[in-house]
């Protein structure tokens, strides 16, 4: 009996979970993107070819997408069929000949440090939970870790003599991440005065909720998210934007390109270069709202 495309996709989401170690929303995006191919185009795998796939992605359920869904539903569906084809159930990857649609260049937003460092102050510590808010916060910003980077961190992964974290990132690749006195001593409260309240023989993560288990994701998300609001920063302050603003940061105070990829994780100096064009914007902007720029653009030759 051949297996279905179910079992497949089951096998898939696995080796994604368990030896890719990609997030659990990243796992979910793939699981919904393939799924919902498989129900349209109905045929087993195997059997699915170029005209299958190209019928698909002019059907309308796929059109209404924006072009950056598209794309990421092509990424997921060439990454299935490779798994496929490792484990021999299929032959070729129709997919990998559909071009990905053109993306328009979208520059990440960024919050200048001053204005983060106002928005940390700001929040009240005598709860235990804005003891942890602050903490997640300090570490987000002075690391730049990905928040699903700072929800797997244990407390041997901390080393505090020389301001470093081990950090497990994408792909299950391992690197160190730099902190500074002031996340050092934010993290010490935390792990000192709120997370024993909450812990127990059980607990294993550095962060973790009342019942002593590990945060969510969506949890910080949502706190990030009230911050943002309350500082009128709704759509501009994000766990990511955290992430963004420590590697501008870094990149306007002169640190090479190549430390900044290293202190990421990415994998690619060309990701890294992304912050070169954020900071070029921000120049324009700040030039064009100050006097020399309101002069010259006033001024006729």
């Amino acid at each position: 009996m051949t297996p279905s495309p179910n079992f497949h996709l089951t096998q898939f989401l696995n080796f994604l979970s368990l030896q890719r170690r990609l997030s659990p929303h990243t796992v979910s995006a793939y699981k919904r993107d393939i799924r919902q191919a498989l129900e349209s185009i109905q045929k087993p795998v195997d059997r699915i070819d170029f005209q299958d796939c190209y019928a698909y992605l002019e059907s309308k359920t796929v059109r209404r997408l924006d072009a950056r869904s598209i794309a990421r539903h092509l990424a997921a569906l060439r990454t299935f069929w490779q798994f496929l084809m490792t484990h021999e159930i299929v032959a070729a990857n129709p997919w990998k000949s559909i071009p990905s649609p053109r993306l328009k260049f979208k520059l990440p937003k960024v919050v200048d440090s001053a204005t983060i460092g106002q928005i940390l102050d700001r929040i009240d510590d005598e709860s235990p939970e804005n003891i942890r808010l602050r903490a997640i916060a300090e570490l987000l910003f002075g690391a730049g870790i990905r928040i699903a980077e700072l929800i797997g961190l244990t407390p041997s992964d901390i080393h505090f003599e020389t301001g470093e974290i081990r950090v497990t990132g994408k792909g299950n690749r391992e690197r160190i991440a730099l902190f500074s006195p002031i996340v050092g001593r934010w993290l010490t409260r935390y792990l000192t005065e709120v997370r024993p309240l909450w812990a127990s023989p059980e607990s294993t993560a550095v962060f973790i909720n009342q019942r002593g288990g590990r945060l969510s994701a969506r949890s910080i998300q949502t706190w990030i998210r009230k911050l943002a609001a309350d500082h009128r920063l709704e759509g501009r302050l994000t766990p990511h934007t955290f992430r963004h603003s420590f590697a501008t940061s870094l990149y306007e105070g002169g640190a090479d390109l190549r430390v900044i990829q290293e202190l990421l994780g990415h994998q690619s100096l060309e990701t890294t270069q992304i912050y070169t064009h954020v900071s070029i914007d921000r120049l324009k902007s700040i030039h064009k709202k100050s006097r020399l720029g309101r002069r010259n653009s006033s001024t006729t030759l």
